[in-house]
């Protein structure tokens, strides 16, 4: 694809391949996987604020998912 791709590969019984090729009616590749990205820091949101107070890493927080949608 013209502009930009991203591939993930897991390597082992069974391995896996998927390539990731972001677009947007607003932007090429790269305002995609903008929005993409800052959706998990947007509904990370509540549980930050429900947080105890310190540094947190992702490990910290629950899975993030979108709203009305459960963690399976």
């Amino acid at each position: 694809q013209d502009g930009g791709s991203y591939r993930v590969e897991i390597v082992g019984e069974p391995s896996y391949r998927v390539d990731i090729c972001p677009t947007s009616s607003v932007g090429d590749h790269n305002h995609a996987a903008i929005v993409a990205g800052v959706g998990r820091v947007v509904n990370a949101i509540p549980a930050v604020v429900d947080a105890a107070p310190g540094v947190l890493t992702a490990l910290d927080l629950p899975l993030i998912t979108g709203p009305g949608l459960a963690p399976v």
